[in-house]
Order: C-alpha cells, then sequence, then structure tokens
C-alpha cells in the first residue's frame, strides 16, 4: 500500500534476527544476498518420494532416529512477481546494485558485518527457537540467518521494482538463551551498519548526479 500511496525510492529492511550458522555470531550482523519463505511447507505422506528440500520427521525422532507416520515436510517455491511477469522461486534474490554498493563500504572493525552470496536468509510468520530445526535450515538450504519479515519485504520490492537490502543482526541462536547485553550490542551495530549504507547511498547519488536515493 505504501509503495502505491508514496513515491518510494528504496526499502531497508532491518532489525534483528537469530543465526543458525556456526559462522555468525551474536552480535554480527548480516547482509544476505537471498532470502526466502521458509514457512511455506507440505506434509508428505511417510512412502511418498521426498523432494528437494525435505525434512524427515523421524530423524529427529527421539530417544533414536527412525521411522515416522508424519512422513517428511517438503519446502515450497514461491512465486515472484516482477513488473515484466512472474515466475516460481525458492530465494529471492536481493537487489544487486545495492548489494554492491554495500560491499565497498567500510564499515569499520567493529562490527563485523558478513555480506555475499554466502548468506542467505529464510523467514516465516514462525520464530525459530528449535535448536534441530535452525540446523537442517543451515545444512540443508545454507540459511544463515532467520527472521519473519524479510522474504515478504523483498518479495514486495521486487514486485514494485524498488531497490532493496536487507541489514538483519545476530541477536539470538535457536536452542539458546538470550543475552540482553548482546541484544542491545546488537541493535547498535545495527544502527551503525544501516547509518552507513545510507551515507554510501547519498555519496553515491552526489558522485552521479542524481537525485534517486
Amino acid at each position: 500500500m505504501m509503495m502505491d500511496l508514496f513515491p518510494i525510492k528504496g526499502v531497508i529492511d532491518f532489525g534483528s534476527a537469530g543465526t543458525v550458522s556456526n559462522e555468525v555470531i551474536i552480535a554480527d550482523v548480516v547482509i544476505p544476498s537471498q532470502v526466502a519463505f521458509t514457512g511455506v511447507w507440505s506434509w508428505e505422506e511417510p512412502e511418498s518420494k521426498a523432494r528437494y528440500p525435505s525434512l524427515k520427521i523421524g530423524e529427529y525422532s527421539l530417544p533414536e532416529a527412525g521411522n515416522n507416520s508424519l512422513g517428511h515436510i517438503t519446502s515450497l517455491k514461491s512465486e515472484v512477481y516482477e513488473p515484466t511477469g512472474s515466475s516460481k522461486t525458492y530465494f529471492f534474490n536481493v537487489h544487486s546494485e545495492w548489494l554492491q554498493l554495500a560491499s565497498r563500504l567500510n564499515f569499520g572493525e567493529q562490527p563485523t558485518v558478513r555480506l555475499g552470496e554466502g548468506y542467505r536468509g529464510g523467514a516465516s510468520d514462525i520464530y525459530v527457537s528449535n535448536s534441530a530445526y535452525g540446523t537442517f535450515l543451515n545444512e540443508k538450504l545454507n540459511i544463515t540467518i532467520v527472521d519473519t519479515s524479510s522474504a515478504a519485504v523483498v518479495a514486495t520490492s521486487i514486485a514494485n521494482g524498488v531497490p532493496h537490502i536487507v541489514i538483519k543482526g545476530a541477536s539470538n541462536r535457536p536452542g539458546s538463551e538470550s543475552n540482553s547485553e548482546l541484544s542491545e550490542t546488537t541493535k547498535k551495530n545495527v544502527i551503525k551498519t544501516v547509518s552507513t549504507f545510507i551515507g554510501g547511498l547519498y555519496w553515491q547519488s552526489r558522485k552521479t548526479n542524481a537525485n534517486v536515493y
């Protein structure tokens, strides 16, 4: 609605997220190159052939893995709408020009800002608190961080042809207790990173003599 009513020139989706990667520690800031709707599932019968990517419930049975009548969960592709048409995809590509700009910026020694093709975000309408599910997302889908908004923001931006970027601070890890002091540090790191990026946008617009940001 905002994009229909206001002349939006770009979208910065920033905030906190959970890290499901051993590489990303609490208080790091991640700028993913791709995001996915990881909460779009299809329940499959135990005897049906698993499709990629699939979570087999029996592998997580306790006290030991084995067959489970719940079968498996298969993640589904989502429709991506663009000004030129639509298609099915699992991962949405974040705006390449803004990613390139971010890669050229100097964010300083602190915080640690991780960006590039090796970082992916997963979003759904559920809060991921189960460490086993977090491990599945990381090992099977190469997901780095999880949140509840990034995929929706990116999908909407793509549909309207609007530049966008995702900047998330790792404030928690599924299955681990949160630390209020580290969470506060993460918030500050995100704001610092967003501020640096906005500054980069400003100077880029000055160099190109274009009033677009």
